[in-house]
């Protein structure tokens, strides 16, 4: 038996104990929806080691119809001014986008504020004819154009708060976090409170100012840069003031956010029901939920034989499944937040999509796919058999609260939302009582095939019975170790892709002021 357990410990030390060598996750992918779209699955073709190519062909647009579902965008004028227009026509196989401005001071959440300024959009986008003459205020570009000159941005009006939602998808579960029979544990994971961190404004770490959080304020458009910090910092003791700086590993995460058109707090939704809940939805949007890993990862090791309380809201009741996605508390919740936070990571559009009128969530496919750039540029080597700025897929599954679907979402909308206002919520950590404001935005969770990949549980079990005297920063490093590679770096892109909500096309920029 011990020579097994020896055995074993090898094995965890030979892979490292995090990240799986392997850099694609073909189990992970759903890719069922381009079966029935010739045009989108003529865009998708197989290469080496079980990989697929994306070509970021201006066709992932389809799918946008303001005559069916009201959608808007933002138009940057050429003095960098701003403004939101609805969509009459996007035909990416014309390479033509027709927007018309809203009014003077209008966005998209004070005009579904405006009962008769909505019925009125409506009609026009119901009878929108190209062949007609339209109004001079009516702008027309080039989908080419607008990718190439950055002249789409995010489709709403700064937030106060953006959320996200950890775990949500059983793929993301099982493949990412080497859960099994995750089909089975999804109603014991339902009767906790979702694990939700704020993504916007960004968030310092506890308990340093290391910078001003204006100076990341502002969303990302749909093709802009994202942006992150060479190093960052990670918790060398639980519940201390003792840091550590260690060099960032970015991640992607693509999502579907849910925006908000009203004031929610916990005594206005305490005894709501659900269809009460979805009435303060105004629509939904394609996010990017890029994030560094490394307080995640190192939190992980810190906390591993924490156990938390019987009457935790977050415990699961599950041995495996509470030690594996470890303790829920405000200080993790803080430094969570932080990690997704701490660059100019949130890029949402390009098009906001208003809620059907029963405010119910329809279910939707995304994407993602990444390529590894320029060596010069990078910090690491890209992967074998990996082609210098190819587009490879890397995440697709459907967004949906659907239970017959395997990877429906373990939280539906009004759980994730009695989770954040709830007054047992860690997001207390701000100091104040969460709130979730008009134009607020949740993102509902991504799907397996990130990055971050967890060992077996019991291999690191046991690997940390037999080392018994190491101490965590081994651990975290050797999550690390040989595995910096296949996390995303300075010129490397990302494109993602939300079915009838557009895409994204983003280059990855190192900070090296920060």
């Amino acid at each position: 038996m011990k020579r097994i357990y020896l055995l074993l410990t090898i094995l965890a030390l030979f892979y490292g104990t995090g990240c799986s060598s392997k850099i694609v996750k073909p189990k992970a992918l759903d890719t069922s929806f381009l079966e029935s779209n010739y045009n989108l699955n003529k865009l998708l073709k197989k290469a080496e080691d079980e990989q697929s190519i994306v070509n970021p062909d201006i066709l992932w647009m389809d799918g946008i119809d303001s005559r069916t579902d009201l959608t808007f965008a933002a138009f940057r004028q050429e003095a960098g001014k701003k403004i939101f227009c609805l969509v009459l026509d996007c035909s990416p196989d014309k390479d033509s986008l027709i927007l018309l401005p809203l009014g003077p001071d209008e966005t998209p959440i004070s005009v579904l504020a405006d009962s008769r300024k909505l019925r009125d959009l409506r009609q026009i986008a119901e009878l929108y004819n190209p062949e007609k003459t339209l109004p001079d205020e009516i702008i027309r570009v080039s989908i080419k154009e607008a990718i190439h000159k950055k002249l789409l941005g995010s489709p709403l009006p700064e937030p106060k708060h953006i959320y996200a939602v950890a775990a949500n998808f059983p793929s993301h579960l099982n493949y990412d976090l080497a859960i099994d029979d995750i089909k089975s544990k999804k109603k014991i994971l339902n009767k906790a409170l979702a694990r939700v961190f704020l993504k916007y404004p960004a968030v310092n770490p506890p308990p340093m100012q290391i910078f001003d959080e204006n100076s990341l304020s502002g969303l990302l458009g749909p093709f802009d840069e994202i942006t992150y910090p060479e190093t960052i910092l990670i918790p060398k003791t639980l519940n201390g003031d003792l840091h550590l700086k260690t060099s960032a590993k970015l991640d992607y995460e693509v999502e579907i956010g849910v925006v908000f058109q009203k004031k929610l707090i916990w005594e206005m939704i305490k005894t709501a029901g659900d269809d009460e809940i979805r009435s303060a939805i105004a629509g939904f949007v394609l996010i990017n939920d890029t994030k560094v890993r490394n307080p995640q990862v190192m939190l992980k090791v810190l906390c591993d034989e924490c156990i938390s309380q019987p009457d935790d809201p977050y415990r699961i009741n599950d041995k495996k499944l509470d030690m594996t996605l470890g303790i829920w508390d405000q200080y993790t919740c803080h430094w969570w937040s932080y990690a997704a936070s701490c660059g100019r990571f949130t890029s949402i559009g390009p098009f906001f999509v208003v809620a059907p009128d029963d405010r119910s969530f329809p279910s939707r496919a995304i994407m993602c796919a990444r390529s590894y750039g320029p060596q010069e540029q990078r910090k690491y080597p890209k992967p074998e058999n990996c082609i210098e700025d190819v587009l490879y897929l890397r995440q697709f599954s459907k967004v949906t609260e659907q239970d017959s679907y395997p990877d429906s979402m373990i939280w539906n909308i009004p759980k994730i939302v009695r989770s954040i206002l709830s007054p047992d919520s860690v997001l207390s950590f701000t100091g104040t009582e969460p709130t979730i404001e008009a134009g607020d935005i949740i993102c509902l969770g991504t799907p397996g095939g990130t990055v971050l990949t967890s060992m077996p549980f019991f291999i690191f079990d046991i690997s940390e019975d037999i080392l018994f005297w190491k101490e965590p920063l081994f651990w975290y490093d050797m999550f690390f170790k040989g595995k910096s590679k296949f996390f995303v770096h300075n010129g490397d892109k990302l494109f993602l892709w939300g079915q009838g909500l557009g895409f994204q096309y983003l280059t990855v920029r190192q900070d090296h002021n920060k």
